[in-house]
């Protein structure tokens, strides 16, 4: 299972190559059989004690050279990158005797609505992060700057392996400098915490105004125009909307925490599975925490006669608080002391499955089938008036002229205006990805395939509903297709892919160059 940025097409396996010479006289030797420890798959050195091996998933592997009246010998921790090609060289020594092994220690998915990662994998199940930043090869279709390749980690056929991870922040704030809510370091909040300065205004002021009387709409007309009266009310209105003054924060605890086993089921099946939870804060205080939990895994079959069949899925769900700006506290007028109707909370939901299959016709050249499907939902909002307020939370209760939402407060600082945006967003992908590899000689490796992407892009969100009200309403379903051919030529000291690629592309709707006059 690949996923990253322009790589769910990406090549998911690499090749191993050498060169076998006798330790003593250092001719190649003919004959010698590598083999990766715990598989089927291997090669035999040719005339010139070369030998390669294709189409190895990305991962740590041990390699066994052996051969009748020499030495066995192992090389362990050999390192595959996908879409590269690693170096293996051995020397064996004559034996006559039964002796001792000798051990070398090796050296060594997108969604399609605004190109985003639907996966943030978990990393005790990735086996390797490949980064392309340029000379990437064909197979790489709508890619500019780079191209992210991950490699999900899959169960060793020889043993199981579990790992259990967790981490833990202590609690604390997330931010220097005085809390945002103690009153003794906000200036505002301590001015009008003063009574005279409600009646008479602000006493550094040049022009002195009464602060009361922009508490509400109406106000200065009501209670039979008792100045006391209004007084208590508008003071009663703003400590309302400030109740968090002086609230404490940061005493909550952050974690995350994986789990991750795989191994063989009985011989030529195997499998692999992660899972992970995690809860965060964010910087302020809001009414939920960041929860996420996400599992992910794969099972393997060896079929016989070099066929491999891999069977993947992927699952997400993800709850966060979204803060208007990028930075966190953009726009903090508007939620500083409603985090509730001043907040925007995200639910994405993404799930994954594909099948993959692989099927060597002989030493030198295999082929591969992949058909993947790829569901994501995005949905993003808050409730303008939740249901669940107290009603002495709803502080138009005094008068029905009193602004409601409060827009008029002394110190700027809205309470309950609510959030005017209002997203819904449904994607689904199915791809088909077929290829061919051979390694035409030791330093031509030949690739071609072709590519389909089929998508339904669903839409209904509600934009800007405190003005113009206007609602988006969109649904396409666009489709890409591709084929390409490379040549990678491998050489002493250079590495060149030499290749053609052509796409085509629908984008599945009319679009018009002006709504009005279509």
């Amino acid at each position: 299972m690949l996923l990253g940025t322009a790589a769910l097409m990406g090549q998911t396996s690499g090749k191993i190559s050498g060169t076998v010479t006798d330790g003593q006289t250092k001719e190649a030797l003919l004959g010698v059989n590598i083999v990766i420890a715990g598989s089927t798959m291997g090669a035999a050195t040719g005339l010139d004690g070369t030998f390669f091996i294709l189409n190895i998933p990305p991962g740590e592997y041990d390699l066994v050279a052996t051969m009748i009246g020499y030495r066995q010998v192992v090389m362990r921790g050999v390192i595959v990158n996908a879409g590269r090609t690693t170096t293996a060289d051995f020397e064996l020594s004559e034996t006559v005797l039964a002796m001792e092994e000798i051990v070398v220690q090796g050296m060594g998915i997108v969604n399609p609505l605004d190109n985003s990662s639907a996966f943030l994998p978990i990393m005790s199940g990735v086996e390797e992060v490949e980064v392309i930043t340029s000379g990437f090869g064909a197979q790489y279709g709508n890619a500019q700057s780079g191209v992210v390749n991950i490699s999900m980690r899959e169960g060793r056929p020889d043993r199981w392996r579990s790992r259990v991870e967790t981490r833990s922040r202590a609690p604390g704030r997330k931010h220097f400098g005085p809390s945002a809510y103690d009153t003794n370091a906000n200036p505002y909040l301590t001015l009008l915490l003063n009574s005279d300065v409600w009646l008479r205004g602000d006493p550094s002021a040049e022009t002195q105004q009464p602060y009361y009387g922009g508490m509400g709409s109406g106000l200065t007309s009501s209670y039979a125009r008792d100045t006391l009266v209004q007084l208590a009310v508008a003071q009663a209105l703003w400590r309302q909307t400030r109740r968090d003054m002086n609230r404490p924060y940061g005493s909550d605890i952050d974690y995350s925490i994986e789990a991750a086993t795989g191994g063989p089921i009985q011989p030529g099946l195997r499998m692999f599975i992660a899972l992970r939870s995690s809860k965060e804060w964010p910087i302020f205080p809001t009414e939920q925490p960041n929860v996420e939990y996400q599992g992910m895994g794969n099972i393997v079959a060896e079929l016989g006669d070099g066929a491999t069949f891999r069977l993947s899925g992927g699952f997400t769900e993800d709850n966060s608080v979204a803060f208007p700006g990028s930075n966190g506290v953009g726009g903090y007028q508007r939620w500083l002391w409603d985090r509730i109707t001043g907040l925007s909370y995200r639910k994405r939901t993404n799930a994954q499955l594909g099948v993959r299959f692989t099927q060597a016709l002989n030493p030198n050249t295999y082929y591969e089938l992949k058909l993947n499907s790829l569901f994501t939902n995005n949905a993003l909002g808050a409730t303008p008036v939740p249901g669940f307020l107290p009603d002495s939370i709803n502080f138009a209760w005094p008068t029905a002229v009193l602004s409601y939402p409060n827009n008029n407060s002394p110190d700027g600082i809205n309470y309950q205006l609510g959030y005017d945006l209002f997203r819904n967003e449904e994607t689904r992908t199915i791809s088909f990805d077929g290829s061919f590899t051979s390694q035409i000689t030791r330093s031509h490796l030949l690739n071609a395939g072709i590519q389909i992407n089929t998508y339904l892009i669903e839409a209904s969100n509600n934009l800007n509903l405190r003005t113009n009200r206007h609602l988006e309403e969109y649904s396409a379903q666009p489709l890409e297709g591709a084929f390409y051919i490379q040549d990678k030529m491998e050489f002493e000291g250079l590495i060149a892919n030499a290749g053609l690629r052509l796409d085509v592309w629908s984008s599945g709707r009319d679009s018009f160059t002006d709504l009005y006059t279509p």
